[in-house]
């Protein structure tokens, strides 16, 4: 993994010139030179004339690295991915929440198996990674702890029944939480990064991260071979135009950019919202698709057959 933030470091090697290597760095096209790899710690060091703009050339570089030299990893458990690699923040005393009760420093919960491309160290456990199962361009870190350079599974979308009956287990009392898509939490954290204070017990669910928001409700039904945010989920099917009440089928998604219902049969409807404070499954009516969170929604019908079929979302 890298050692060291490879923008920061320049170091005096012998270098050899790519003749034919420009890249475009706004208007001025620029040759960039290449040090040697210094393959054993998995770093690149560069060097190049003056006139460049830096965050065009990070980025680029970043790219570069990132598709040619990143080394990809596995997850070994369920495991948390942070937003944030301040472990002081996130577990020196009571779980973190924004204004609104949002749980803070975590985007999501990494499947087993779940690929990583380690970038760089971070703070003893973590390091900073890029993922295909969360395809945003923030930072994100991960416990090193729990990862292996064996591939232990492949994700596969389930089948339509597996999927239905996945859907039918979710319960009623489920808890929402911010960044949830494993409904029963990952108790382990309690023995990774005790708490310093003592918690009462929807504290503690919150340290574990029990709960499911609404796209981690579908990622737990997809058994984590979906995407993960309501405003890529359209990519999990097709979009049903113009489609009325009665043209409903189950665990076709009623989407938001911001919120997400699944239904689960003709009559009903199952969401985890901040406002119910976890699941609760509703009667599917005209006055529901009526209500004001859903005037801008999209019928999106994902990709369920009747066989389990690999998922390339996470290629």
């Amino acid at each position: 993994m890298i050692k060291e933030d490879f923008f920061e470091r320049i170091v005096k090697l012998r270098f050899f010139i790519w003749p034919n290597l420009q890249i475009f760095i706004g208007s001025i096209p620029q040759i960039l030179y290449f040090l040697e790899f210094v393959r054993d710690e998995k770093f690149c060091i560069f060097y190049l004339n003056q006139n460049y703009n830096m965050s065009l050339l990070k980025a680029f570089c970043k790219d570069y690295l990132i598709k040619n030299f990143m080394k990809s990893f596995y997850t070994t458990t369920y495991l948390p991915l942070y937003t944030r690699n301040d472990l002081d923040f996130l577990y020196e005393e009571k779980p973190k929440k924004n204004e609104i009760g949002l749980l803070l420093g975590v985007a999501m919960i990494l499947y087993p198996g779940s690929r990583v491309d380690v970038l760089r160290n971070s703070i003893d456990p973590l390091v900073e990674v890029k993922t295909p199962h969360y395809k945003f361009d923030i930072p994100l870190y991960v416990d090193c702890r729990y990862l292996t350079d064996k591939q232990i599974r492949n994700f596969f979308l389930p089948s339509f029944d597996k999927a239905l009956e996945n859907l039918s287990l979710i319960k009623e009392d489920t808890r929402y939480i911010w960044g949830g898509n494993h409904s029963e939490g990952i108790p382990r954290l309690l023995e990774d990064f005790p708490p310093k204070v003592e918690l009462n017990q929807e504290e503690k669910k919150d340290w574990i991260l029990q709960g499911l928001d609404c796209s981690g409700l579908f990622f737990q039904v997809c058994e984590g071979a979906s995407p993960r945010n309501c405003s890529i989920m359209h990519q999990i099917g097709e979009e049903i135009v113009g489609a009325g009440l009665h043209e409903l089928r189950p665990l076709d998604l009623i989407l938001t950019p911001d919120h997400v219902v699944v239904v689960e049969s003709t009559s009903s409807v199952i969401e985890s919202t901040k406002r119910f404070n976890g699941v609760r499954r509703s009667p599917l009516t005209k006055e529901f698709l009526e209500l004001e969170i859903f005037k801008k929604h999209r019928i999106i019908r994902p990709f369920f057959k009747n066989i389990p079929v690999p998922c390339y979302f996470f290629s």
